[in-house]
Order: structure tokens, then C-alpha cells, then sequence
């Protein structure tokens, strides 16, 4: 884990402690919004419609933003399915995949 990584970890940390006395929901609406500012959402549009990533690190960043190249077979395969098809992502990693085919309104296992 970077630095960077770390920092962000231990700021968000220390932010929900902070945040507590607002009660759960406001404190998650706070949480919520600084995290937007301090990592990057990143929106992978398809044709089906964009997916967004909250990319807090490098490799979430690279895996959003090479979701339609890295593997073009694969979403080629994806695009195969029907929908309402049952589509199984085992190891999913981040789930790229997986979003990509319930953007497309597959069934996801």
C-alpha cells in the first residue's frame, strides 16, 4: 500500500470517529462526500450506460479506466448474453465485469 493509500485509509478512519456525533446517516452523507473530493469517480461509459468507479488508489484508476480494453474478448463474451442471463463472475477482483454486465441488466452470481 502507498503512502498515499495509507494516508487516505487513516484520514477516513479518523474522520468517521469525528463524525460519529452527527449520528449514523449524516456522519455517512460527510464521509461520503469528502471521499468524492479526495479520490477521483471515475465514469466508464458503455452502451448500455456509464459505470462509475470510486477509484481511491492507482490500481482501482487503471482497472476503470481499462475496462473496455484490457480484456476485449471478454466483453465481446458479455455482450453474447441475453437479458435476464445469468452471469457468474468468479474471482471477481474488483468486479469490473460483473458491472459491466448488470449494466447490460444480466443477472450477476
Amino acid at each position: 500500500m502507498s503512502v498515499k493509500e495509507e494516508l487516505f485509509n487513516s484520514g477516513i478512519k479518523l474522520l468517521k470517529t469525528g463524525t460519529q456525533v452527527f449520528g449514523k446517516h449524516n456522519s455517512n452523507v460527510i464521509l461520503g462526500r469528502l471521499s468524492e473530493q479526495l479520490a477521483p469517480i471515475i465514469i466508464q461509459p458503455t452502451d448500455f450506460g456509464a459505470i462509475k468507479f470510486f477509484c481511491p488508489g492507482n490500481l482501482p484508476q487503471f482497472r476503470a479506466d481499462t475496462l473496455l480494453t484490457k480484456e476485449p474478448e471478454t466483453i465481446k463474451w458479455i455482450n453474447t448474453f441475453k437479458e435476464e442471463e445469468v452471469f457468474w463472475d468468479i474471482g471477481a477482483n474488483m468486479g469490473g465485469y460483473a458491472l459491466y454486465a448488470a449494466i447490460k441488466k444480466l443477472r450477476i452470481l
